[in-house]
């Protein structure tokens, strides 16, 4: 649908990188459990916010 829309993939399982690494629209892959502070800094990183 949105090929080039960054994904935030979240996951309770360690291997779910490995997963991912093949569909390029993942940048970043959060492993639970995560705080606010992760969740912010990853999506602060995918978005290239300063």
């Amino acid at each position: 649908m949105a090929p080039k829309l960054p994904v935030v993939l979240v996951s309770g399982r360690e291997d779910a990188a490995m997963a991912a690494a093949s569909l390029p629209n993942i940048r970043q892959v959060v492993i639970k459990p995560y705080d606010k502070n992760d969740l912010t800094a990853v999506i602060t990183s995918v978005l290239d916010i300063e």
